[in-house]
């Protein structure tokens, strides 16, 4: 059975989230509240986003590059399509980006992403026992939030009919 843990008994259930992160690297939260919503916002407009012509949606990718810790170019910030999949990218340290699809897109973008980022420090407090926050500069700043959709027009593995569009967001 996966671990799981209500999102607000995280702390109450220290021994539990530590012992679950350091056995299989995961820990399923549930009860997220209007992380739920926020999620199921973004999804929606991400999901009507991907389903614009491909002149469409490249007419947000970034002029914007972003770089790694090391200083290494990485990617154009906003959309990039390629034969798999479509992805949209934004530095979290620096979210303007020039390309949004429009200031609702943005909007919820950054809701959602500050919800997860706040759910990233309290768990990275837990397990190291001190207190983690965002770095205060945005160049130190290197997490990245960044949403796939894997279309099977394109060659997505999915089921017939069925387009998965996952929303990732990775700290």
């Amino acid at each position: 059975k996966l671990p799981r843990i209500s999102l607000e008994k995280l702390e109450q259930e220290k021994d539990f989230f530590v012992k679950s992160m350091e056995t299989y690297g995961f820990v399923i939260l549930t009860d997220l509240g209007e992380g739920h919503t926020l999620y199921e916002e973004m999804m929606s407009k991400f999901v009507s986003f991907c389903e614009l012509p491909e002149d469409e949606k490249s007419r947000h990718t970034s002029k914007k590059i972003y770089r790694s810790e090391r200083g290494v170019p990485m990617w154009f910030c906003g959309f990039e399509g390629s034969k798999m999949r479509d992805a949209f990218r934004v530095s979290t340290g620096n979210m303007e980006i020039g390309c949004w699809p429009s200031q609702d897109f943005e909007d919820s973008w950054r809701n959602l992403t500050y919800f997860l980022r706040t759910i990233c420090d309290r768990s990275l407090s837990i397990v190291l026992d001190k207190q983690i926050s965002p770095p205060k500069a945005a160049a130190d700043d290197k997490s990245v939030s960044y949403a796939v959709c894997y279309p099977n027009d394109r060659g997505g593995q999915q089921a017939e009919g069925i387009n998965i569009k996952v929303i990732r967001f990775v700290f």
